[in-house]
């Protein structure tokens, strides 16, 4: 599973969506370099803010 995460983010985003969704940024760039896998919760957070699916920024095989 590829993370798509990069395609979404612009500058300054990381922080910001630590803050608002209580991930850490460093855990936010492992799931951003595919080095882990985004907890669930994680991932419908981060895709919450962009306004996307989870399959759109975790797209499956």
């Amino acid at each position: 599973m590829e993370c798509k995460l990069k395609d979404f983010v612009k500058p300054g985003d990381i922080t910001k969506i630590s803050d608002r969704k209580n991930i850490h940024r460093n855990t936010i760039s492992r799931y951003m370099k595919n080095e882990q896998l985004p907890r669930i919760d994680h991932a419908y957070k981060i895709a919450s803010y962009y306004g996307k699916t989870v399959y759109d920024i975790w797209p499956p095989e």
